[in-house]
């Protein structure tokens, strides 16, 4: 289990409330599906942004 992952179970749901929306940047270690589980589990929803690139 990584720090991040620790850090999300222990104490980041714990100041989460039910229909609360959380987005979570595209860095390797927030894509983990145990971590939107607990996110979810809470009644709170997951985002991930889209990446849009102009040129």
């Amino acid at each position: 289990m990584q720090l991040c992952e620790i850090w999300v179970e222990a104490f980041f749901i714990q100041e989460l409330h039910p229909g609360q929306g959380v987005i979570m940047d595209h860095a390797s270690f927030p894509k983990s599906q145990k971590m939107k589980k607990w996110i979810e589990s809470v009644g709170c929803s997951v985002f991930f942004p889209t990446i849009i690139f102009l040129i």
